[in-house]
């Protein structure tokens, strides 16, 4: 049924329906749908491999106080649905530190930075998480975020400078710990902007 994918004993859903799209359009229209789909061709070792490799699930290694490195379960313990629900951000939690290191990532190129409060020699040393192709096509999708009139992120354009970005919308959890509290919700959007004028 459009907007909805039954995933065993769970239902999946894009809050705007699409049809058959690219990867581009899945990215760019947030589908949940679209993204379990990619999830699950990629299994769920590869999944949490590459998770892991954008840095969620450990400590951004910048030594704050009060810092925590989110939650990311082992993959070994993830229920069958875990590979189409993390996905799409569902079933982890992220801190904002390994958000911004993660989409700097895609805007470098691939390359994840290390984090420093103060850059030593002016030089921040990276690691390749995933090929510079593979970042430029995902770099070009999350431009369609902003610049792409079915673009869930449209509003994060700027005159003269190219954005590119991610909207979120997480359900809140319950204060109990159990699963998220009906109709409330966080919004958020992360992005970058490419320096050279348009």
């Amino acid at each position: 049924q459009k907007g909805r994918m039954v995933f065993g004993k769970h239902v999946i859903k894009d809050v705007h329906p699409v049809d058959i799209v690219t990867f581009r359009d899945v990215i760019v229209r947030s589908s949940n749908i679209g993204m379990s789909k990619v999830g699950i061709r990629l299994g769920s070792e590869s999944l949490f491999s590459y998770l892991r490799n954008f840095g969620f699930g450990e400590n951004s290694g910048l030594g704050l106080p009060g810092e925590t490195s989110g939650i990311l379960r082992n993959v070994k313990t993830w229920a069958k649905v875990d590979v189409a629900t993390h996905s799409f951000g569902q079933g982890v939690a992220v801190t904002p530190l390994q958000m911004v290191r993660a989409i700097s990532a895609i805007a470098n190129n691939g390359l994840l930075p290390e984090l420093r409060v103060v850059a030593k020699d002016g030089e921040l040393p990276y690691q390749r998480v995933v090929s510079a192709k593979a970042a430029m096509q995902v770099k070009d999708a999350l431009y369609g975020v902003v610049e792409d009139e079915r673009g869930t992120g449209k509003k994060a354009a700027v005159l003269g400078v190219r954005v590119g970005g991610k909207t979120g919308t997480a359900q809140k959890a319950k204060k109990d710990g159990r699963g998220y509290e009906e109709g409330k919700y966080v919004a958020s959007f992360l992005g970058f902007a490419d320096g050279a004028p348009l």
